[in-house]
């Protein structure tokens, strides 16, 4: 009797991690219906800022001491983390998520700038990107929309706006500590170069 019980709560998990699934499946396909990826434009300067802060530290964006200068180094069109950089993704009348991408050529140029704008010294910082790459900076989707599919459907527009913009080299960085976002980024066929540190923390290199 206690191996029947055993097997039927096993079959009884199955089928309810199958339902799951299912249920889960329908949902994405219903927001995927209704998701809108675009250029930012002024008026999404705070979602892009949520996204540059998240990507960067935990925490609630808009508690944060550096809220004001994530919001300053976003409204300007002269840092690498400008509006100007960003696509959002708009679903059910919100707008749920953002990534910030570039050419990498404007990095070296940009950075110490741009970083600084936000309380980052990168006097002894190795290089994230540069010439000849169009780089993927900072994606972020709102806690309560994710797992729905929003951060690829940003990663794939992304990359598609590095191809229309003749670039065959796109790359990205994924902190080691979050391999659910380095398996979304293998999925769309990235692959890894190699390791760095940047800010306190050791990220991969990856590339397409």
């Amino acid at each position: 009797m206690k191996t029947n019980e055993k097997a039927n709560e096993k079959v009884s998990e199955k089928m309810n991690e199958k339902a799951n699934e299912k249920a889960n499946e329908k949902m994405n396909e219903k927001v995927n219906e209704k998701l809108v990826v675009r250029p930012a434009t002024r008026d999404d300067v705070e979602i892009v800022a949520e996204t540059l802060y998240r990507a960067i530290w935990n925490g609630e964006p808009r508690e944060s001491e550096v809220w004001p200068q994530m919001v300053d180094a976003v409204s300007r069109e002269d840092t690498l983390f400008s509006w100007k950089n960003a696509l959002v993704a708009d679903c059910e009348g919100d707008s749920v998520g953002a990534i910030i991408s570039y050419d990498g050529a404007k990095y070296v140029a940009a950075r110490s700038f741009s970083f600084g704008l936000i309380g980052c010294d990168m006097s002894h910082e190795a290089m994230e990107t540069g010439e000849g790459e169009y780089y993927l900076d900072s994606l972020a989707v709102s806690p309560e929309w994710r797992g729905k599919g929003i951060g690829t459907a940003l990663m794939e527009a992304a990359i598609k706006k590095a191809h229309d913009a003749g670039f065959q080299r796109i790359t990205l960085i994924v902190d080691i500590k979050k391999p659910k976002a380095r398996a979304m980024y293998e999925r769309l066929g990235f692959k890894p170069l190699y390791t760095l540190e940047f800010l306190g923390e050791t990220y991969t290199k990856m590339y397409i």
